[in-house]
């Protein structure tokens, strides 16, 4: 025999049709639980939305020194660095230390970093937004000098300087600020001084003034290595000066460090220097504005680190970077990067991501405190949503029950039949669950079922009293309990 088929009710969705609404019916159950999570959150990130650091530049500018200074040079292997690292470090050569504290002093001159000498730093009062991210070297200071000048006579004290023709250097530069105040010492150069010709130059072209002859001596507060030194020293009739007094100069000026030059340091196959010689020398800082991008201060430190841990001729190997020597204050983001080596980002990112994720580690942590524990409720407040819908009808079944027992004629009982038709209804058209709740939907149901079982008992009876001996919905279907 054919089995008879359910007619399909009209208006009413069925098979896969079916399956899709209520899948979509899911979907907006859980957004509408998700979405007050996810504008918390968002409200949370607005919060500390201000807390995020912008990204670092894609250029900076670093102030040097004139042409043939060392600054130069360490400026350019900076700039390899960075460029390893997808940033631009542009270089301007300025005219010494004194110039390139104006610019970083001034905030439209686009200077972001400096390489200055001690004891050319300008008054305290104009060095509140700036600070150091280590010392890189010395800069011994050489005096070069011509022996027909002075008779023969060997060179060993700034006094023997007087009535001569001295070449100080330029006022924009570190030279000119440390063998000033040294001359200052032993009244050359002032204004009671008549006897002394001073001269502005510096560098390559003070060297050339002075293989000229038309200077006695020349002050070059340099590095060791600069060529135009060895050049100057290789010159017939051009010697360097042995400071006789150099521990008493050093004493007096804080920023300068007794320094010895090693016989054959400057160029060991042609013996230059030929002997021992006594020296002071002022420190080379690597600075930058207080404000400077963390990313950035930490490229500065790291690529001083690489440039300068090369052995310096003056100082044992390993003694610069160094966080001493300074005249400013240390920023407290180089003293972190000077200590700890470039974190697991750094070292297995590219440049750009690893400071993004940094920048946004600012605010993920924040957030995870407060949306963690609160995501976590997310899903028990879905299920007390889905089983309250099924739930919040048992009152009215509990109601119905007892109505039903207690029911003393046809009549009454035929309404309270009514009614739990009426239920039926109801629950049928407006009760939605997600499958995965439909358990209790039809553990409802069945109590449902139950209640008409007792109501065909009643028909059959009569006036079956509400002492009967039938176990209840309120005795066998106990309501369950929101969780």
């Amino acid at each position: 025999m054919e089995q008879s088929r359910t007619p399909q009710q009209p208006g009413r969705p069925h098979g896969a049709d079916s399956d899709n609404i209520q899948s979509l019916h899911d979907w907006r159950e859980w957004l509408r639980v998700v979405l007050p999570f996810v504008l918390l959150g968002l409200v949370a990130l607005a919060a500390v939305w201000p807390l995020l650091k912008p990204a670092p530049p894609k250029r900076v500018v670093i102030a040097t020194g004139p042409e043939g200074s060392s600054y130069n040079e360490f400026a350019a292997e900076y700039a390899r660095f960075f460029a390893e690292h997808g940033i631009t470090l542009a270089i301007r050569k300025t005219e010494g230390s004194r110039e390139n504290y104006l610019l970083l002093n001034d905030p439209h001159s686009g200077v972001d970093a400096a390489l200055v000498q001690g004891g050319t730093a300008p008054p305290l009062d104009q060095l509140d937004d700036l600070v150091a991210m280590c010392a890189v070297s010395f800069e011994p200071l050489f005096i070069l000098f011509r022996p027909q000048a002075f008779g023969g006579e060997p060179l060993e004290r700034l006094d023997q300087l007087r009535g001569k023709r001295l070449a100080v250097g330029k006022e924009t530069g570190g030279t000119y600020w440390l063998s000033t105040p040294l001359l200052a010492l032993h009244g050359i150069g002032t204004s009671q001084d008549k006897a002394t010709t001073i001269v502005h130059l510096s560098g390559a072209g003070s060297i050339k003034k002075l293989q000229a002859g038309e200077i006695d001596a020349g002050f070059y507060s340099v590095s060791a290595d600069t060529p135009y030194i060895a050049e100057a020293l290789q010159t017939p009739g051009i010697e360097i000066m042995s400071l006789k007094l150099a521990p008493a100069y050093a004493d007096r000026f804080a920023f300068c460090t007794l320094v010895t030059l090693h016989e054959g340091m400057v160029d060991l196959p042609h013996d230059l220097p030929s002997h021992d010689v006594a020296m002071i020398a002022p420190t080379t800082a690597l600075i930058a504005r207080k404000d400077t991008h963390p990313a950035i201060v930490e490229l500065l430190v790291h690529a001083a680190q690489k440039v300068h841990a090369r052995r310096d001729p003056l100082v044992p190997a390993g003694a610069f970077p160094s966080l001493d020597y300074t005249e400013l204050p240390i920023s407290s983001d180089a003293r972190y990067h000077f200590n700890n080596k470039p974190g697991i980002l750094q070292r297995n990112l590219p440049f750009w991501l690893a400071s993004l994720i940094d920048r946004l580690l600012i605010l993920i942590v924040p957030l995870a405190v407060v949306m963690i524990p609160v995501l976590r409720l997310a899903p028990r407040l879905y299920q007390w949503r889905m089983q309250s819908r099924v739930y919040r009808w048992y009152k009215r079944i509990r109601r119905l029950d007892g109505r039903m027992l207690e029911a003393s004629d046809p009549e009454e009982l035929a309404d309270v039949r009514a009614d739990a038709q009426r239920l039926e209804r109801e629950i049928a058209e407006h009760t939605k669950v997600p499958l995965a709740y439909m358990g209790h939907f039809y553990a409802m149901r069945t109590h449902l079922g139950y209640l008409r079982e007792q109501f065909a008992t009643r028909g059959v009876d009569g006036s079956a009293s509400a002492n009967a001996s039938t176990t209840t919905v309120a005795s066998t279907a106990t309501t369950p309990a929101s969780p």
